[in-house]
């Protein structure tokens, strides 16, 4: 019996989730607590996959929150159609105190976030290193995984900032740029502020007949 071409990429996509963060559990030290998401375009499903990542860890008892650092396009307010006001920025640069801009995930425990917040009433401001990095020392230990999303790294140097500043880097490109200049100019930027690469995630792959046979056996 032949499995739905629905059912079959949502199984795909379940369980290259499922492999992506056995592979992040086992690279990381216990110390790596701030994981920095970005990518090498703005069409890979970032946001979505570190939501999911993030539910899968909450699943085992983690407490993970999720920061949205993509301070240009709201990323986590557009995946959940809903924003909070106050959020990350609000945090470095304005005068407000953490329990005020962190949410709990109404659908699942053990997930907190942090939307990117009003951007517009900084737009006089600069981010600071030393802010950002004081910042996330200040709430590391108050939970076992801190996934910070960033917009795509290429030319936008508060991204590599971001990434600079994590624990580690998890840089995410679609199947189509893994060998071409835009990805070998986003690994290059990463390099250049000392971004610790954890990995590359691969996204919009087309799974051949063949691999997905191995990947759940015979249909």
């Amino acid at each position: 019996m032949f499995r739905k071409k629905d059912e079959e990429k949502r199984e795909i996509a379940l369980q290259a989730f499922y492999d992506l963060e056995d592979k992040i559990i086992t690279k990381l030290s216990p110390s790596d607590k701030i994981i920095a998401f970005t990518s090498t375009t703005n069409h890979t499903d970032q946001m979505l996959n570190v939501y999911v990542m993030a539910r899968h860890l909450a699943e085992e008892g983690n407490r993970v929150l999720i920061i949205d650092a993509n301070l240009r396009e709201q990323a986590l307010g557009d995946l959940l159609s809903y924003e909070e006001e106050r959020g990350f920025i609000d945090g470095i640069l304005g005068n407000f105190a953490n329990e005020d801009l962190i949410t709990y995930d109404k659908n699942f425990d053990n997930v907190y976030l942090m939307y990117a917040g009003k951007v517009s009433d900084y737009a006089d401001e600069f981010l600071e290193p030393n802010e950002i990095k004081n910042f996330l020392a200040g709430i590391r230990n108050s939970y076992d995984y801190i996934f910070v999303n960033t917009t795509a790294n290429t030319g936008i140097p508060e991204a590599n900032m971001f990434a600079a500043l994590s624990d580690k880097t998890i840089l995410f490109t679609a199947y189509a740029n893994k060998d071409n200049d835009i990805y070998n100019n986003s690994i290059n930027e990463l390099r250049d502020v000392s971004a610790d690469i954890l990995g590359v995630v691969i996204t919009n792959y087309v799974y051949s007949e063949k691999e997905v046979e191995e990947m759940f056996g015979e249909k």
